[in-house]
């Protein structure tokens, strides 16, 4: 379970440590703050806990699908990436460190892991982005793998993964699985390159499935797969991106009891019912943690405030948007009737 991280001048960041609860993390905010950073960020720590060494100087510049340099916050010379877990009682430690410009003594990255346990214990995560892209899965991995594309590598590793064969007991989450089989009409199959929608009015080949359904159907594979599973971390860029708002219900339940049996999750969003089914759903016995980000007036930078009680949000730019838009409705209404 990941408990802190920290930055230091990376992108949008000048300082920020966040405390991470062990169930479902929401990051809300302006466009521009920093979210997807933050959940990449979070993404490359466990990749790191599962690569072989040499591939450790590349994975930032993968993940971002840019240079380290222009990961480094305007006007800094260094940046530093430190992510605290615990794991079988142990508190583990992943720090990353790379500066601009490379000093012709050394390498551009540097990477301490704190303590050796960081490998010997890897996490399992999946990282689930914005854009749809199991529709173009047929020969994608052949295309990033031989050739400059401009993918971020979260779109290749998101596509290995669902190309996984389902566990032959993989009873535990058998819930979560029909909830997401009601919501899509059916379940998804595989016949080469390709995926499926399997409903009782027949199969659809993904490129005619609707763009929140193969959201849904993705999340599917990869339970069924055990890409997700008890001890795993999932990151999740907009779940509600192209989702009906009658679904989201399903999606935050469906969240919350994954968080019930042993997955961490850390999501974005920009959509107030998903964030207030959140709220309505959450009970004692569940784990949420609300991330608030926003940049400060005077210097500019972005700044973070957390908190475990929905209504405590002061920095809610999802609410304030609902809110100026309600006011604007009523004064609509009311003023032409006091001009009769």
């Amino acid at each position: 379970m990941i408990t802190t991280v920290s930055l230091k001048n990376f992108t949008v960041f000048e300082e920020l440590k966040m405390k991470c609860a062990p169930g479902v993390n929401i990051f809300i905010g302006e466009n521009g703050t920093g979210k997807t950073h933050l959940l990449k960020v979070l993404y490359t720590g466990c990749k790191f806990s599962t690569i072989e060494e040499v591939k450790e100087q590349l994975l930032f510049e993968h993940i971002f699908a840019t240079t380290k340099s222009e990961l480094l916050r305007i006007n800094s010379s260094n940046t530093r990436i430190k992510i605290n877990r615990t794991s079988n009682k142990k508190n583990l430690i992943f720090e990353y460190n790379f500066s601009n410009p490379i000093p012709k003594d050394s390498t551009l990255c540097t990477s301490e892991i704190c303590y050796p346990y960081w490998k010997k214990e890897p996490i399992n995560s999946a990282y689930i982005p914005v854009k749809e892209i199991l529709s173009n899965a047929p020969g994608f991995r052949s295309l990033y793998s031989n050739r400059e594309v401009a993918f971020e590598k979260v779109y290749y590793d998101i596509i290995d993964q669902a190309f996984l064969p389902p566990l032959r007991n993989g009873d535990a989450l058998t819930s979560v699985l029909k909830k997401l089989e009601q919501a899509l009409g059916g379940h998804i199959e595989q016949e080469g390159e390709r995926f499926f929608l399997k409903t009782k009015s027949g199969r659809f080949d993904f490129m005619l499935v609707a763009e929140g359904l193969k959201k849904l159907g993705l999340l599917w594979l990869l339970i069924k797969n055990g890409s997700i599973k008890k001890g795993s971390v999932l990151c999740w860029d907009e779940p509600d991106a192209n989702l009906n708002p009658k679904l989201l219900k399903i999606v935050a339940s469906i969240l919350l009891e994954l968080q019930e049996m042993g997955v961490q999750i850390f999501l974005s969003t920009h959509n107030y019912v998903l964030l207030k089914e959140f709220d309505l759903q959450t009970k004692k016995n569940h784990s949420v943690r609300f991330h608030a980000f926003y940049r400060d007036t005077g210097s500019g930078s972005v700044k973070l405030e957390s908190t475990d009680e929905y209504d405590l949000i002061a920095k809610n730019a999802i609410v304030d948007t609902f809110l100026d838009l309600y006011d604007r409705e009523i004064n609509q209404t009311i003023i032409p009737e006091e001009k009769k």
